[in-house]
């Protein structure tokens, strides 16, 4: 919730003022200090106000190994030509934008760009210091034919399908055992042993709760997942719950 609070305070007000972490710890109920936890932890938000051009160049390994230094040299180089007093352009690196596979990223004003020459970044830093709208970056959201989507890129929900007409729930977590399906978290912990032990526990609720946060630099499978086939995502939530039992379902993403 406080992540989300800051989010639209910031795109109201391009950084974090004052006056609004403290109305938003008396509208939460949460020490300021906790607001500010949270507000200092990530590079993304801005506690003062930012310059005419912001500029962030991803630093991290899939971008570096892309050239990000050599561009971000050549951002500032090109910052410090435009001038100004404050500096108009203002040039500076950030931890992973999630680009990875499309490096080196690139934030500019806050709109993140992946792919792009230098040439076709500068001038886009020329747009924004004419105070010109920027072009925003469209996500390619088109199927790709995966082995993993049975259905091709149309959702039709199947499998909860067959489940509600016979409810068999061995059968499922049977199945999950013969496929020898895993978390992919890097602990590889099978999927039916952890099913079977949620189903077979008492007591409610019981939530299902799919970590989608893809934190660490070169990773973007979970993004691509979400991007292209939420539909196999979200079927996969409402089988755990029916056959966990489970009544509430929620997705972690940062």
């Amino acid at each position: 919730m406080i992540v989300q609070a800051l989010h639209e305070i910031q795109h109201r007000f391009h950084y974090l003022p004052a006056e609004e972490l403290h109305a938003l710890s008396q509208r939460l109920r949460v020490p300021l200090h906790r607001i500010h936890e949270v507000a200092s932890f990530y590079p993304l938000y801005r506690l003062q106000p930012p310059s005419q051009v912001d500029v962030k160049v991803c630093r991290d390994m899939a971008c570096h190994l892309r050239g990000a230094e050599q561009l971000r040299a050549a951002l500032t180089a090109q910052g410090n030509e435009l001038g100004g007093a404050p500096a108009r352009v203002v040039v500076s690196g950030v931890s992973c934008l999630g680009q990875c596979d499309y490096a080196p990223a690139v934030s500019i004003n806050d709109n993140v760009y992946r792919g792009k020459t230098e040439a076709q970044l500068r001038d886009l830093v020329k747009l924004a210091a004419a105070n010109e709208p920027l072009p925003h970056q469209h996500a390619d959201r088109s199927p790709l034919g995966w082995k993993i989507d049975p259905y091709n890129g149309q959702p039709r929900y199947d499998a909860v399908r067959r489940f509600v007409e016979k409810r068999d729930a061995d059968g499922i977590i049977n199945a999950l055992k013969v496929a020898d399906l895993r978390g992919m978290g890097g602990a590889g912990f099978r999927t039916h042993l952890k099913w079977s032990a949620v189903r077979g526990t008492p007591g409610a609720p019981k939530y299902v709760v799919c970590n989608a946060d893809e934190s660490e630099p070169g990773t973007f499978k979970d993004r691509e997942l979400l991007r292209r086939t939420p539909y196999l995502v979200l079927e996969g939530m409402i089988l755990a719950g029916l056959v966990t039992g489970a009544a509430k379902g929620y997705v972690y993403c940062r």
